[in-house]
């Protein structure tokens, strides 16, 4: 599924996909969702997204696990972002999605420059164990952090 159509694949939750009977699912699939597999531990989790990533295809991904709808505030990034990054070595384009007024409908996306999460990690932080992968996450996040508050 790497459509010119629907280029953008993104994660999205588990509980969307067991619903079955609903056809949620499917349409989240035709949609270009595909699921989180929650608990699973991270080979299974980002076991999709790699080969999306291989093919050529673009993920959004939420370093936080979810939309943050904070009050000016970012989340705590969760591990994900960062051992996509270091096991696929795909670019990542940092985003910060700013609410500019009092709507929920005013919102600004702010794009940063591409880069590769191994070259903005500090050297003397990389450990080679699963701590990196936080490492990781973090240093993406300041990423986000930096179009957020700078814009």
């Amino acid at each position: 599924f790497n459509s010119p159509l629907l280029p953008l694949r993104f994660f999205t939750a588990d509980k969307y996909f067991k619903v079955w009977w609903t056809g949620w699912g499917y349409f989240m699939r035709l949609s270009g969702s595909f699921p989180t597999r929650r608990g699973e531990g991270l080979e299974a989790s980002l076991k999709e997204s790699m080969e999306i990533l291989k093919n050529g295809g673009v993920i959004i991904f939420y370093p936080e696990g979810k939309i943050f709808r904070g009050s000016g505030e970012i989340g705590k990034p969760r591990r994900g972002i960062g051992a996509l990054g270091l096991w696929s070595n795909a670019k990542i384009i940092p985003a910060a999605i700013k609410r500019t007024g009092g709507s929920r409908m005013a919102n600004q996306v702010i794009f940063g420059k591409p880069f590769l999460v191994k070259d903005i990690i500090p050297k003397d932080k990389f450990r080679h164990t699963e701590d990196d992968y936080i490492v990781a996450s973090e240093a993406v996040m300041d990423k986000v952090k930096d179009l957020y508050y700078r814009g």
